[in-house]
C-alpha cells in the first residue's frame, strides 16, 4: 500500500501530519475473510469508545474480538482523515462502501495524476 503524509498544521495541536492517502489498487473488500469484512461494513471504524461499546451490545461482535480488534487498530481516533484512492471502475470498494466504513474516498486516477507514482 502506497501512502502520502502531508506535514500541515495540527487543529488537534500534536504537531502530527493531518491525513493519510492510501492508494489501494487491489482493495476489493475490508476484511481478512466475509465475517471480518460484515462487521466493518456494519460498525465502521469509529474508534476505541464505540468499538468497545459495539462489542458489549452486539453478540456477533463480541464472538470476534480480532474483528473488534481491527476496527480499533483501523482509525485515527478522530486525529487525522485516512483516505482510500481506489480505481472507479465498479470491482473495487465503492464511494459508498469507503465512507459508509467513516474513511474519506478519493479517486485513483486523480491521486496518480497529482502525485505521479513510479513503481
Amino acid at each position: 500500500m502506497a501512502g502520502e503524509q502531508e506535514r500541515l498544521p495540527d487543529a488537534h495541536g500534536t504537531g502530527g501530519w493531518s491525513g493519510v492517502d492510501c492508494a489501494g489498487a487491489g482493495v476489493h473488500e475490508f476484511g481478512e475473510d466475509a465475517t471480518i469484512d460484515k462487521l466493518i461494513r456494519k460498525y465502521g471504524y469509529c474508534g476505541t469508545p464505540a468499538t468497545l461499546e459495539a462489542v458489549k451490545n452486539d453478540h456477533d461482535l463480541a464472538r470476534n474480538l480480532s474483528a473488534a480488534a481491527h476496527l480499533i487498530h483501523g482509525s485515527s481516533e478522530g486525529r487525522f482523515r485516512i483516505r482510500y484512492c481506489l480505481p472507479a471502475d465498479g470491482r473495487h470498494l465503492t464511494r459508498q462502501e469507503i465512507e459508509g466504513a467513516h474513511y474519506e474516498y478519493g479517486d485513483l486516477a486523480e491521486y496518480e495524476a497529482k502525485y505521479n507514482p513510479t513503481p
